[in-house]
């Protein structure tokens, strides 16, 4: 158990290194440079260069950049670390502490033009607690990844920092991907809520959803009540509770009567045509009743 644990670290390590590399390269503007280093990491992994070729090559893609030196020495094979002069080694340390204040001066200057400053002041509190002991890394961690949410490169270079194996982790490309579709999907939905109660005079109703996300998400209200206000609010709407049920959570999903449940999977893709159906069911069962109504009575 405690392998598998150094192992899971051991690879979260690379990774962490490897995103750094991108990040440094594609800041100097040589992605030709990180390329080149994927390439030395490949031919060494199938055996097509041994370990002397790749210390000598890495070498000297990494020449200038001391602080990834150090860090990739790490990984390096017994015997094959690239050499720092001895004045190098001795001015790493310095070099480490002067990159962490210019970390700091960053992360500073990013939250104040994006005028959030209290999140700033928020971070050096957090770190001050981590410091002195008051929070342990599992908390660091979590805080940290609160406050920088949605800062991506500041996460990347935070991570060089973290105690080890507790990085904080970022969704893949792919993960970031879907992210993006589904908030896309929801805001879609909610203006097509607005729209329709907006046209059928009802705009009290979409008012009510809105103020019903807003107790849901304060945990005002639990999963069965958000169902049941749900349900009143788009009563006769079976293709926006179609809709509605892709964001409820599960197990909690509003049922339709079958027929309904059947048209509104017929016109899915189709709300249009779904309302020209609906609007035209509903005039032909008006016409029916009047039709009843004036017919003779038996005596």
């Amino acid at each position: 158990m405690e392998g598998h644990s150094r192992k899971h670290c051991e690879v979260k390590k690379a990774k962490e290194f490897l995103n750094e590399v991108k990040h440094r390269f594609i800041q100097d503007n040589r992605r030709d440079k990180y390329d080149d280093f994927l390439k030395v990491l490949k031919d060494y992994k199938t055996k097509r260069i041994d370990d002397a070729t790749i210390s000598k090559l890495l070498n000297g893609l990494f020449e200038g950049h001391r602080d990834l030196i150090s860090r990739l020495n790490y990984f390096m094979p017994d015997g094959f670390k690239i050499k720092l002069p001895k004045e190098e080694e001795e001015s790493l340390e310095h070099s480490e502490e002067k990159n962490a204040k210019e970390f700091v001066n960053d992360v500073k200057c990013r939250f104040i033009q994006v005028n959030q400053r209290d999140k700033c002041d928020n971070f050096l509190n957090v770190l001050n607690d981590y410091k002195t002991q008051r929070i342990d890394a599992a908390n660091l961690s979590k805080l940290l990844k609160g406050l920088f949410e949605g800062h991506r490169d500041l996460i990347l270079r935070l991570n060089y920092y973290m105690p080890d194996g507790y990085a904080i982790k970022l969704p893949s490309e792919e993960e970031q991907s879907l992210e993006h579709c589904e908030a896309k999907n929801a805001k879609e939905f909610l203006n097509e809520v607005k729209c329709r109660f907006i046209q059928v005079n009802q705009r009290e109703k979409n008012d009510n959803f809105l103020n019903v996300l807003k107790d849901y998400r304060t945990q005002r209200i639990d999963d069965a009540n958000l169902v049941i206000k749900m349900k009143k609010i788009f009563e006769g709407h079976s293709d926006l509770i179609s809709r509605l049920n892709y964001f409820l959570p599960d197990g909690y999903e509003i049922k339709l009567p079958l027929e309904e449940e059947q048209v509104t999977t017929l016109f899915q893709g189709y709300p249009d045509l779904l309302d020209e159906f609906t609007h035209f069911l509903q005039k032909t069962i008006s016409s029916q009743v009047t039709a009843q109504n004036s017919m003779p009575q038996d005596i």
